[in-house]
């Protein structure tokens, strides 16, 4: 049986985003949603705290306020980043992963798969602010357990030599993740050959 997720959503923002995201916040606690929300600015050069991870952890489904400057955050970048991978694990990804998309276009969503999703505009009255509470109000009420049943969102401990990396590294985003879609792709497409192999077989 699935844990309980003390949380149905994890509201992923750029402090930079102003008051737009906790605005959805509200919207979301008045359909009865419990939101995950950090008001406090992660500075980039600072670790990701452990109320996120558990946070995030907990939840059912991430929520990202996806702005062009969102992917610039290195906080904003694990949160995805931990959310997306779990999610795929599960299936896809899209499930439990959700984008709200305040700019004109979309070609700074990465990656690929949540820009090909049905991802929902910023609201830009109280009459779309209700109905995007109730779209996300529904997705989650499908959803069984959190995040953390899937798979651990923590990186695994290191013994021995540490791992070279660098906590300000933020670039790079987008070519990083078309090579992940691309593996990930492939793998797929082995499994369903090896499959249908097997199947040829028998």
């Amino acid at each position: 049986m699935p844990a309980t997720a003390e949380y149905d959503v994890f509201l992923s923002h750029a402090w930079a985003d102003g008051a737009r995201p906790q605005e959805i916040k509200a919207a979301l606690e008045a359909a009865g949603l419990r939101v995950w929300y950090d008001a406090d600015e992660i500075n980039d050069f600072a670790s990701i705290t452990r109320a996120v991870t558990e946070g995030l952890a907990q939840s059912k489904a991430l929520l990202a306020y996806y702005s062009r400057t969102y992917p610039l955050r290195r906080a904003c970048q694990w949160e995805l980043t931990a959310a997306f991978l779990a999610a795929q694990t599960e299936g896809d990804p899209r499930r439990r992963v959700l984008v709200i998309n305040p700019e004109k276009g979309a070609d700074h969503i990465h990656p690929i798969e949540l820009r090909d999703a049905k991802f929902r505009n910023a609201p830009k009255n109280d009459n779309e602010m209700r109905d995007l509470a109730e779209a996300i109000r529904k997705q989650v009420a499908a959803i069984d357990g959190p995040l953390a049943d899937i798979r651990p969102l923590i990186a695994p401990n290191w013994y021995g030599m540490t791992p070279v990396g660098s906590t300000r590294f933020v670039g790079r985003l987008k070519e990083m993740w078309e090579i992940h879609s691309l593996l990930a792709n492939c793998g797929r497409m082995t499994r369903e050959c090896y499959a249908r192999a097997t199947e040829a077989q028998q």
